[in-house]
This record gives C-alpha cells, structure tokens and sequence, in this order.
C-alpha cells in the first residue's frame, strides 16, 4: 500500500478493505484496520491566514504540504469560493488569493482522497490599495490607467479543481517559476482541471495546457486490481485447519460412543431376557458422542470442499506453499471424516434394527 505506483497501492488497499470484513479473523481483521488507518489526508498547515493585503495587488501565493504515502497525497482540491486558486506543488499544493475584490475574505479548500476527506480553511483582509502619487511637471502627464477586466473564475458557479499527485520517486530539477503578473496585467486562470469533483480522482485528468516552463503531471491509469505476489490471504488455510480439527474432532468422539456402546452391550447381555438395550445406551452415555461424531464429520467434509473451493477461484493469490498446506490438511481431514461418518451410520443403522428385540 506504501508502493509508489497508484494502481498498486490501489489494488492492495483493497484487498485490505476485504480482510478487514473478516468476522471470523479478528486479530487479522485488527491488523487490516490498523493499516487502512495511515491512508488519511494531512494537510499541513490546514488554516491559511494572508493578513492584510492591498486591493489588486498581484495574486498572493502559500503553500500547503501534504503528508503520509502517496496514495494519501494522490487527491483532488477543489475551492468553494472563486476568488480562491489552487495549483499542484512538487510536496502539496500552492494557494493563491484574488485581490480584485475589497473585503475580508473567508473561505475554504477541500480535498478529496482515495478513502478521506480533509478541509482547508483560508482567510484574508483585503484593504485600499496604496495609489502612488503622480511625478510634478506641467508637460508629465500621467498615461491613462487600462480599465480591469473580469478575472476568470469570478462568477458564482466558475470554480476551479486541481489534481494533486505525489511526486516520482527522482523528481526532475525544478525549473525556475515565472515571474507573477502585474497589478495591471489581467490574471488567468491556473492550468487546472475544470472537472466535477463526484469521479474518483485516479480518473481525472487536467482539461487544459500546462502554463510554459513546467511539466504537466502524469495522472495514473484506472484502477485495477493487482495483488501482490506472496500476500497469502489467510481464508482458504484456515478453512483446511478448521476442516483438519472438525475430522479429529469426529474421531475422538466416535471412539468415545463405541467404548460406551460396547460396556452397554455387555451389560445387557448379563440382564438376560428382562434387561433393555436402549436403557443401558442412554446410561453410558453412548448417543450424545455417536450424534457428535456424525455431525462434526459431514461438517469436516463440507468445510474442506469450502477451502478446495477458494484456493481454486483465488489461485493466484496464494504461495506454493500454502496452497500446498490446504491440500494437505484438506485431504488428511477428508480420510478422518469418511471413515467417521460410515461407522457411525453403521452403529446408528444396527441400533435401529436391534434396538426392538434385544
């Protein structure tokens, strides 16, 4: 889940998700849980505070960090408030904030991860701006100042969404940034992707050209499913011990019937013609085993089929060794129970038959 590669990653915290469910494995379950816990956004700082800033002032610029493995640094930022501007960074994520507007400035930032959510909170105060005073002269005539067109994104619903990916593992020398635009020079909108933010993020990707100077971001293939050679999950071996344990469950209680079953049988045949075959069964306790016996190795057989079943639809997620193990205990579990389960259907079939006369 700490892989590099996205899909990787991807495909096994997935399959952690599945052993989490685990009822019956409660340690292993833990463990998945444990793991699946270090997947989580951590923007760091998660509160931005610009102070004050001179109305039309170029566009103030911070940083934010995100943390843990690149799966939790792969997520989708997307502002609630269009004076807001959010641009990818080699280690996060850059913020900047529209001075068009006169004001206090309250906003917010949310990211959206593969299996998390986080919440940046931005504020700014933006003030007068400071007019220099024009040069003295009666022939110095000051330009006339361009009027200030309409920034992109201003609108209510114009809202801008960037991807942030974790960096490669040798990431390119940074080239040097360009220089910020002037108060006077109408600013453009960020290379972002102008998408919905309901598609997972693996699946977006940037709508329009990187800015020049920089290398647009490779956004990872689809999800897929792609285990880990060796990762063994525990389903099928612990079905073939379970299977194992029921069949020398089976034995242990067949030997106790017959021994019970045979201290009967004497017994009535001291008694004579006035004894009972049944009563001295049920005083030798010889039909609670038997039951057991019967039960516990049909149950032997049926959980053995259960783990022959799952190491042959998930082959490849198994070792050789321990698809090798299930067979074992499958088959030493198969040859216990089959011999249980006959004797103890003879000894119930010679019950009912002799049970009325003797």
């Amino acid at each position: 889940m700490r892989d590099e590669s996205l899909p990787v990653a991807e495909g096994a915290r997935q399959t952690l998700v599945e052993v989490a469910g685990y009822l019956s494995f409660r340690q292993i379950a833990a463990l998945a849980h444990r793991a699946l816990r270090e997947i989580h956004l951590a923007p760091s700082p998660d509160r931005l505070d610009f102070g004050l800033v001179p109305r039309g002032s170029p566009s103030q610029e911070k940083s934010v960090t995100l943390q843990g493995p690149p799966l939790a640094r792969h997520c989708v930022a997307q502002p609630a408030q269009p004076w807001l501007r959010v641009e990818p960074a080699a280690d996060g994520l850059r913020v900047h904030v529209d001075t068009a507007a006169e004001g206090r400035l309250s906003g917010e930032i949310t990211l959206k991860g593969v299996a998390d959510e986080a919440v940046i909170h931005v504020e700014a105060v933006v003030g007068p701006a400071h007019e220099s005073a024009p040069p003295a002269g009666p022939d110095v005539e000051a330009p006339p100042r361009p009027p200030r067109q309409r920034v992109p994104g201003q609108g209510a619903h114009d809202q801008e969404t960037a991807i942030v990916e974790p960096p490669p593992s040798r990431p390119p020398a940074r080239e040097p940034a360009t220089p910020p635009p002037s108060a006077h020079t109408p600013a453009t909108s960020p290379p972002s992707a102008r998408r919905p933010a309901t598609s997972p993020p693996s699946a977006r990707r940037p709508a329009t050209s990187p800015p020049p100077g920089r290398k647009p971001p490779t956004s990872p293939p689809p999800r897929t499913r792609t285990p880990a050679r060796g990762q063994t999950r525990p389903l099928a071996p612990a079905l073939a011990g379970t299977a194992l344990a029921l069949a020398v469950t089976a034995v242990i209680t067949l030997v106790i019937a017959v021994q019970a079953a045979a201290v009967a049988v004497a017994e009535r045949s001291d008694e004579g013609v006035d004894g009972n075959i049944e009563d001295n069964l049920q005083a030798h306790g010889a039909f609670t085993p038997l039951i057991l016996s019967l039960i516990t190795a049909a149950l032997a057989l049926v959980v053995g089929v259960l783990a022959r079943r799952e190491l042959g639809q998930r082959r490849d997620l198994y070792s050789e060794r321990a698809a090798g193990g299930t067979r074992t205990l499958t088959s030493v579990a198969k040859g216990l129970a089959i011999p249980v389960l006959v004797l103890a259907v003879l000894m119930g079939i010679a019950y009912l038959v002799g049970s009325g006369s003797w």
